[in-house]
This record gives C-alpha cells, structure tokens and sequence, in this order.
C-alpha cells in the first residue's frame, strides 16, 4: 500500500521522462540509443517498453517499478532467511517494506527497484552456490548478476 499511495500526484520528472521517451522508440532506434548512448538500464528499457504496451499513464508506466518493489519484500525474506532463520528473514522483510528510500525510489520510472530485486536474487544465488553447489545453482547465479548490471551498472560493485 505504501507503495501504491501518491503514486501518479506529481508528474514524470526528466529522468521519468527520458526512460518513457527511450521505451517508446521503435527498434532500430532503440537498439542504437542503447548501443550508442544510453546502455546503462538497457533491461529496465526493455521491460518498460512491453510493459507500455498495456497502458502509458504515469500511476501504470510507474507500477512496473512498484512490482519490482515489492516483489523484493519477499526476496529479502528468503535472503535472511538463508543467512540465518525465519526471524532474521521476517525483520529484513519488515524493515525493507516500511524503508523510505525503497518506497520512493520504487514510485519512480527508472530502474532502481529492480536492480535492488536483482541484487537480492543475486546474492540469494551466490548463498546457494556456496551451500548447494550445483549447475542450475551456478547458471542462475550467473544470470541474474549479469541481468542486474543491465538493469543498472553500479549492480557491477556486487
């Protein structure tokens, strides 16, 4: 819900802008802006670009990050989860569902709540690489990392 509140009361702001005009290319001028110009969120462009596909107002073009948002709560659950228990899970949970930061920055058409989402998918990989090391444990970790530097490129100090 917190997510959700005051979603579209201000408008896009340039950087909103800018991802909306750059999903909305056709695909040669897509894939050369990216190339050329703009490669950093490059997986948010993409995404976005099929997500605008549904509808363009400013609450539905900012609900694909709200998604990525919450869909990071339980991620981190599992994170701590795995870390160290259920309790440690919940909290990280919790404190990530009410963090200030995380909920503006997911109320904004950029890629901010997906590469944290990706991070987290990443780290929870990497955990299970360490514990239970298998191919498909490898492979996904690998993915999604890389998924991650192209949702953002500071994904790369992970």
């Amino acid at each position: 819900m917190l997510r959700f509140h005051s979603l579209a009361a201000k408008s896009f702001w340039f950087d909103e802008g800018v991802s909306v005009a750059i999903a909305r290319l056709d695909w040669y001028n897509f894939a050369r802006i990216l190339w050329r110009r703009e490669a950093n969120m490059s997986l948010y462009y993409f995404l976005l670009h099929y997500w605008l596909r549904f509808g363009g107002s400013e609450f539905f073009v900012r609900t694909l990050s709200v998604l990525f948002a919450i869909a990071s709560v339980p991620a981190i659950y599992l994170l701590g989860r795995r870390l160290f228990d259920s309790r440690v899970g919940l909290t990280a949970a919790a404190l990530l569902a009410v963090n200030a930061y995380h909920v503006q920055y997911s109320q904004d058409a950029r890629s901010y709540s997906l590469m944290v989402l990706l991070c987290l998918l990443s780290s929870l990989y990497f955990v299970k690489c360490l514990t239970e090391p298998s191919g498909r444990n490898r492979a996904a970790y690998i993915l999604i990392s890389v998924l991650a530097v192209y949702a953002q490129f500071f994904s790369l100090l992970l």
